[in-house]
């Protein structure tokens, strides 16, 4: 997990220092990103019983419309809009609502229940996000 946070946080300092004077637009950007990453995938993926995906249109779709155009493709578009526009810190502090809108989407939808840990970890995750947003703005000044 601490590598994993490493690494996201040091690609908003990447895509800000390195990526964004090349005037490359977002779209273009994740074109690369993507296509890469795919070229990537199909080396190392087993496609065993790949097909059962076809199978349910809920999976399906959701698979091509949820992670594949949404997920994926419209959040790097905005990723390397905000890098470019806002700057690398208040860029980051979006990597803070995904765990916040999967315990929504698991209460509200899923059924399951919210305890004491995840209002907890929400007000960790806000706490942080406020903290880093005030730190930024104080130093610019």
């Amino acid at each position: 997990m601490l590598l994993g946070s490493l690494s996201i946080g040091a690609s908003f300092v990447y895509a800000k220092k390195y990526i964004s004077p090349l005037n490359i637009s977002a779209a273009t950007l994740t074109t690369y990103q993507l296509g890469f990453a795919l070229l990537i995938m199909f080396f190392i993926t087993d496609f065993t019983n790949i097909n059962n995906i076809w199978q349910n249109t809920h999976v399906s779709v959701g698979l091509v419309v949820g992670l594949g155009l949404l997920g994926t493709g419209l959040a790097y578009i905005i990723y390397y809009y905000i890098v470019e526009n806002l700057g690398a810190i208040k860029a980051s502090s979006a990597t803070y609502i995904p765990p916040l809108v999967a315990l929504l989407i698991g209460s509200l939808i899923v059924g399951e229940d919210i305890k004491f840990m995840d209002y907890l970890g929400t007000l960790l995750i806000f706490t942080g996000v406020f903290l880093i947003n005030f730190k930024s703005v104080n130093t610019i000044k």
